[in-house]
């Protein structure tokens, strides 16, 4: 018997219809990732000292006259090897630096944390009670053995905002000195907006620049621009309404005559060929004082070029060149009392070549594909001139949406959406979005990459063979069956496209260190299973949040993503997961 209760499944849920199920391998007959595991890549050489990283905040908030508060959490999640958060005199140091209005800098705050040690550090620990707007660098280095700095900057730092009644969560964005310097753009496959949504730019650098916003439609027509000039270290707000920047969030987030949505579109936000780079933070409030956070990509200045070749093979084979995941697709998916389903936006960006080119499809528990567009013959009508050989081809700032309720899924599904896509384009250009029914509310993230960027990290020795190694962090467990407060579904995810089975093990960390492991079942390639952290870790409810979890799986490439659920605000938020080792290779100091 298991030592916690099977993977969660709606209390409805049926199969497909047989015509639209397919196994895997014959899923895998029209499609084909190109490319072999990439040639072995070098570890990070060990320096003699370890060196500083940083995250940004683009956005930091706090006014106890308004209730608006802000905190950091530092999972601490830097170390060498399976259990290297044992060195018991290692740590990693934080440097926590914000700034206020004209970028003016307010006190550092400065932290040791052992390894995987959830540590909180609220506003109003470092600035009382004054009140805050602006945004904040977070510096942090690991001062343990077998490191050169740190191993993961999308899981270095997340940002916690309360305002009101409304709360969500998101990681910090990383600033290494890779992409200090260089023109790039922010870019957003920005959701439906409602009408108390806003942008909150950001120049991280120490000399002023230019920040210019562009907003595109849908069809990639663009529909405003605005610009305003950023001092150093100085951030302001954007009213995605009515397109111009504006002195203070209240004027957006408590704007009672902002109603109604507005519809999907890109973002993206530059500076002139030269000048410092600015980032954002997009938080999109539901006209009831609740919202959500994303934040978007930093594209390079490459040109897009055009291209003629047809992503097909002379038997109508889809030969994509990467794969992205998100393991929180939903259709009238039932637990708790609540009733999920799922939206997902499909970006082109800026594309390497146009167009590009991206085939989703969905897989369940058992890692058979339950939809492909390829195998749907409405699929052509529902996204229309998108639509070429039951694949998207977009051009350059153009969308796509997929809504689980307009696909022939005849009853409650919970699984993965992937998206093979050709040319190579970056995961975070895709958005999935969460809705509950009960509560209508909504919560949105984005994907994950897939495929060989994935595997790239196997070789890294300081994994110990880990070919998963997974962190996500955030999670309270309060309450009891029929009276929760706070709980998180988690769904694990095998994401080998044509591999073998997984076998994942997940660790608890709360604010003193380890807690608890527990063993998962074996996971098929492709299957999506969910969980609830209070089944697995029924020890989590007599302790004080939050926890981190980690993912490690030696067989297969497996990734984790939480749902937030607030029971009493009735509302949720998301935490997509991060590879520990994510951005090892690439930012260094």
């Amino acid at each position: 018997m298991l030592p916690y209760r099977e993977d969660v499944r709606s209390k409805k849920v049926k199969r497909m219809g047989d015509g639209m199920r397919l196994s895997r391998r014959e899923f895998l007959q029209s499609v084909a990732l190109a490319g072999a595991l990439p040639a072995p890549l070098k570890s990070a050489l060990a320096l003699p000292d370890s060196c500083w990283l940083e995250v940004l905040i683009p956005f930091i908030v706090q006014d106890p006259s308004r209730g608006y508060s802000s905190e950091i959490v530092l999972p601490s999640g830097a170390f060498a090897g399976k259990q290297g958060y044992r060195q018991p005199d290692g740590f990693s140091e934080y440097e926590i630096l914000g700034y206020g209005p004209g970028g003016k800098p307010l006190s550092t705050g400065r932290f040791e944390i052992p390894p995987m040690h959830t540590t909180v550090v609220r506003l109003s620990d470092l600035y009382a009670s004054q009140s805050v707007l602006g945004a904040a660098r977070v510096r942090m280095r690991p001062r343990l053995g077998g490191l050169a700095h740190f191993t993961d900057l999308f899981s270095a730092a997340f940002v916690r905002w309360n305002m009101g009644a409304g709360y969500s969560y998101v990681h910090g964005y990383p600033d290494p000195p890779q992409l200090k310097s260089g023109d790039y753009i922010s870019i957003l496959s920005m959701p439906r907006a409602s009408g108390n949504s806003f942008l909150s730019v950001f120049n991280p650098n120490p000399s002023e620049t230019q920040a210019r916003i562009e907003i595109f439609s849908a069809q990639g027509r663009r529909l405003s621009q605005a610009q305003t000039p950023l001092a150093a270290f100085e951030s302001r707000i954007f009213d995605v309404r009515k397109r111009r920047f504006v002195p203070e969030v209240a004027q957006v987030w408590e704007d009672g005559a902002a109603s109604g949505r507005m519809s999907e579109a890109t973002v993206v936000v530059s500076s002139p060929k030269g000048r410092p780079k600015v980032f954002f933070f997009f938080l999109n409030g539901d006209g009831q004082k609740r919202f959500s956070c994303e934040h978007p990509v930093l594209q390079g200045g490459f040109q897009t070029q055009a291209s003629q070749a047809s992503p097909f093979s002379s038997e109508g084979q889809f030969q994509a060149q990467a794969m992205v995941f998100t393991p929180l697709f939903f259709f009238g998916f039932a637990s708790r009392g609540l009733t999920l389903d799922s939206r997902a936006y499909l970006g082109a960006g800026r594309p390497v070549e146009d167009p590009q080119w991206l085939h989703p499809f969905l897989s369940g528990r058992d890692g058979r594909v339950y939809w492909s567009s390829q195998h749907d013959q409405e699929f052509a009508r529902q996204v229309g001139a998108q639509a070429h050989q039951g694949v998207l081809r977009l051009s350059p700032h153009q969308l796509q949406v997929i809504d689980s309720r307009k696909l022939p899924l005849t009853d409650a599904f919970a699984g993965g959406l992937g998206v093979a896509c050709r040319p190579v384009t970056n995961h975070t250009l895709m958005k999935i979005e969460i809705a509950v029914r009960e509560w209508q509310a909504v919560t949105y993230s984005h994907f994950r990459p897939g495929g060989s960027s994935s595997r790239s990290l196997l070789k890294i020795e300081e994994r110990q063979g880990l070919a998963s190694d997974y962190i996500i962090s955030g999670i309270h467990v309060e309450g009891q069956d029929q009276a929760w407060k706070r709980d998180a579904l988690l769904s694990v995810m095998n994401i080998e496209f044509d591999g073998g089975n997984g076998s994942p093990v997940l660790e608890l960390f709360g604010k003193h260190g380890f807690v608890a492991r527990r063993s998962l079942p074996q996971l098929p390639a492709l299957a999506c299973r969910f969980y609830w952290a209070s089944d697995l870790f029924p020890q989590a409810r007599s302790q004080e949040g939050p926890f981190s979890i980690r993912l490690m799986d030696t067989s297969a490439v497996s990734i984790i993503a939480a749902v937030h659920f607030d029971f009493q605000r009735r509302q949720l938020a998301v935490d997509h997961g991060s590879d520990r080792f994510s951005t090892y290779l690439n930012y260094s100091c």
